[in-house]
């Protein structure tokens, strides 16, 4: 069965070809699936939260709708790439066990960076302090300029600003919320 280039491409196309079209118009759907539902979310919340919503809030939000963006975009590339890889005949087997080894490896040196990162992501989702709240983070006692995925900006009493990583955070203390006092002489 000798067929000629213009069949096998034909019946490569017809197969695979159209598989690998449904493989990226399914992560084009997947991605403004996701993208519409976040959007939703983030309305929903809106509406269902208190009457004011604070800058800082819709700060976090959108922070939090970025974080999760990020994270899907990337997951849904690596997937179409390795499934598109696959159609057209590659063996992907090799290219997973060396990507699960450079995952345990990056994992290794890249712990404290982790760390920080999710340190942030719980800052941010629990909103524990704001950007203008006056905190004590250990021995540091200021207001906070920035909160950062993997930092917090604190400027102390005497302009002093301090760079905090997020996973460096044992206690907390939020001086400004909810309650606070002022005395004056």
């Amino acid at each position: 069965m000798n067929e000629n280039w213009p069949d096998r491409f034909y019946n490569w196309a017809t197969n695979s070809g159209v598989r690998i079209v449904a493989i990226i118009a399914g992560a084009f759907l997947l991605y403004w699936v996701a993208r519409f539902a976040s959007r939703r979310m983030f309305k929903m919340a809106r509406r269902m939260g208190d009457e004011r919503v604070t800058r800082e809030q819709e700060m976090r939000a959108r922070t939090l709708a970025g974080i999760f963006r990020g994270v899907l975009v990337a997951v849904i590339a690596v997937t179409v790439s390795l499934m598109v890889l696959n159609e057209l005949g590659y063996n992907i087997g090799p290219l997973l066990a060396g990507a699960g080894i450079a995952g345990v490896a990056l994992g290794f040196g890249a712990q404290t960076l982790v760390k920080d990162m999710i340190g942030g992501f719980f800052i941010l989702l629990e909103g524990q302090f704001f950007v203008g709240d006056v905190v004590e983070i250990g021995s540091v006692k200021g207001k906070v300029e920035a909160i950062r995925l993997r930092t917090t900006l604190l400027r102390d009493g005497e302009g002093v600003l301090h760079v905090i990583p997020n996973g460096e955070m044992r206690v907390v203390s939020n001086l400004t919320k909810g309650w606070s006092r002022a005395v004056v002489d």
